[in-house]
């Protein structure tokens, strides 16, 4: 029969292991959302790059974020800040990943 001692360490071990296990899972569907965003933001820039007729002066100039053109501008911004955003949960998780496993995943 076990003490209560390596109940309670048994049950720690287990409760860390999920908790990995969780970590991975989410590692793994932010890494597929990242691939994916890097898959459909170039189409999306081709894609609005051809809605501009002509290229004048204006278009590469801050003034031309004024015209009616907004939107794509507007959805690529929100895109890459949700892209940042998963990239850096992602460093934090697998940093603390790491620091786990160095520490054996004792706390």
């Amino acid at each position: 029969m076990r003490s209560t001692k390596e109940r309670i360490l048994l049950l720690h071990q287990r409760a860390s292991e999920i908790q990995r296990e969780q970590d991975i899972r989410h590692l793994v569907w932010s890494g597929g959302t990242c691939a994916v965003l890097l898959i459909v933001l170039p189409m999306l820039l081709h894609r609005f790059s051809r809605i501009v007729s002509g290229y004048r002066e204006s278009y590469y100039s801050a003034s031309s974020l004024l015209g009616e053109e907004v939107g794509g501008y507007v959805l690529v911004a929100v895109l890459m800040f949700m892209a940042g955003v998963i990239v850096t949960v992602m460093i934090q998780r697998f940093r603390r990943l790491g620091e786990e496993s160095e520490n054996g995943g004792e706390e």
